[in-house]
């Protein structure tokens, strides 16, 4: 009996020390086999031409000089662009409230080879329709500063400050461009990879200074501002324009 229980024991330490090496060595082999999770972020930067955009600071466009006191917008259904054109969103809503400070979006990162990226410019009709009382205050829906319930829901570009013929500044002007029919896309093609286990930082640059200037800029000074429902035409200039000051770094 007692060899019987000798054996036994010997027999469980032996199995005890087989499924501890079992265990071990599937685990080094998933460990192996398992890739590094890719990390993708990308920065929105306002600039003037060159330069990144600074509140309270003087520019001149084609029109007149003007300096911004807010700038905002919502980017919306931030998308990857393949080679081979499909395309693989990573992000539904991002807020782009600026004060100064550049605004880095941390995205869902797919591997693969991109030549661009895909997004609106505003807020889809069905997130247009979602109001600040509705989500928690952690949600890039509730700020009151882009949300106007009287009429234009959420705000999708929103900018303020002071214009002038002269660097003196002496009137006002306002852009809130809001209302589904002010939705807009933009593409960038700018090539680039996400690999297993690497980190991809982008720049995506949006030069203000496009919206004023040009054959088809918007005069500061004889279209000082919108209210989107109130001047259809010039929300509209406003919200085309947009379209066009984007390029990827």
């Amino acid at each position: 009996m007692a060899v019987f229980i000798g054996n036994f024991i010997a027999y469980c330490c032996f199995m005890k020390k087989y499924y501890f090496l079992l265990f071990a060595g599937l685990a080094l082999f998933m460990a192996s086999c398992r890739k590094d999770p890719a990390t993708l972020s990308i920065t929105v930067q306002p600039k003037w031409g060159t330069d990144n955009l600074r509140l309270n600071t003087v520019y001149s466009s084609t029109y007149g000089y003007m300096n911004f006191s807010s700038f905002g917008m919502y980017l919306s259904h931030i998308k990857l662009v393949k080679t081979d054109n499909s395309e693989v969103e990573v992000d539904s809503m991002a807020l782009i409230n600026y004060a100064d400070n550049a605004i880095k979006i941390d995205l869902r990162a797919v591997e693969g080879s991109y030549k661009g990226i895909k997004f609106g410019i505003g807020l889809d009709s069905v997130q247009n329709s979602i109001s600040p009382a509705q989500v928690d205050d952690h949600s890039a829906y509730k700020p009151d500063v882009l949300y106007w319930p009287l009429g234009l829901d959420h705000l999708f570009i929103a900018m303020e400050g002071h214009s002038g013929s002269t660097s003196s500044l002496g009137n006002i002007f306002f852009y809130h461009i809001g209302t589904n029919a002010m939705y807009r896309t933009a593409e960038v093609d700018q090539p680039f990879s996400i690999a297993a286990g690497s980190s991809t930082d982008l720049t995506l640059a949006a030069d203000v200074s496009k919206v004023f200037s040009g054959a088809n800029g918007v005069n500061v000074l004889t279209q000082p501002g919108t209210h989107s429902t109130d001047s259809v035409g010039i929300a509209a200039k406003v919200a085309d324009n947009f379209t066009q000051i984007f390029t990827l770094q």
